[in-house]
């Protein structure tokens, strides 16, 4: 674990085993003591709320700046509006799994959640595909509604489980951020100073290619119609796609 400690921070070793003082690393103070004996002696140092409230003006601004995009009415859409208008069509119940990519970004960003244990991701473990299987997994596990939010480049590594949704007769819903490329990708090489290279995908109508699996498909292309094709996509009673073509050369904000 040691690996994991900022470098020449000061630090105190407690253990109950007078040999593990020092084993592992150097330490400034040895303490022979229980923790909970430990912590009961430890004077709590006095709480201050100054630097929390300047966190809370600048939760306030960052906020603000994510949703001049939420609210943009554009073509091609913008992905935050796409996710600010899921988030407000939810069912307060219903269970968000999230893929591996630039959806994961636009997730953490733009998502509001009303409720724990409501949203499930792999996040930076990268397992790219995870989207659609995960909503499978947590509908067996569940009679919530299940939302996938997935990119086009993790719905094209599994899509085929839709026809495992067909067959169980899982109805989960899929929304498929299309923007014909590897998003993610593309930001990073360019932030190394490359050119892109290698991230543009041919995708297939994934409203037609969830019709021919036996699930509801929906394309979606124009925001004025954002509204109706999220509703018809939660309300189906059967598994269903929205392959929702997005804005290709939106970049998540960046706090810094």
């Amino acid at each position: 674990f040691t690996e994991f400690l900022p470098k020449g921070i000061p630090t105190i070793q407690v253990d109950i085993e007078p040999a593990n003082l020092g084993k592992r690393m150097g330490v400034e103070l040895s303490i022979v003591s229980t923790v909970e004996k430990f912590l009961s002696s430890v004077k709590p140092e006095e709480k201050h709320d100054k630097y929390y409230l300047k966190l809370q003006d600048a939760k306030r601004e960052w906020l603000s700046e994510l949703e001049q995009r939420e609210k943009a009415m554009e073509t091609p859409i913008p992905p935050q509006a796409l996710v600010r208008k899921i988030c407000e069509e939810l069912p307060p119940e219903a269970i968000l799994v999230c893929d591996v990519g630039l959806v994961t970004l636009w997730c953490a960003q733009n998502l509001r959640l009303r409720r724990p244990y409501a949203f499930y991701t792999s996040s930076w473990l990268g397992t790219m595909g995870c989207g659609v299987a995960g909503a499978l997994g947590v509908s067996f596990a569940s009679d919530k509604p299940v939302i996938a939010l997935v990119g086009d480049g993790g719905f094209s590594m599994t899509m085929m489980e839709m026809l495992t949704a067909v067959k169980y007769s899982r109805p989960i819903k899929v929304v498929v951020f299309n923007n014909s490329k590897l998003g993610l990708i593309k930001i990073e090489q360019e932030l190394m100073g490359y050119q892109e290279y290698g991230t543009e995908l041919h995708n297939p109508d994934f409203a037609k290619l969830a019709e021919s699996m036996g699930a509801l498909g929906i394309r979606l292309e124009d925001i004025s119609k954002m509204g109706e094709a999220i509703r018809e996509l939660i309300e189906a009673d059967r598994p269903a796609v929205l392959d929702a073509v997005i804005n290709p050369n939106e970049v998540p904000a960046s706090p810094l």
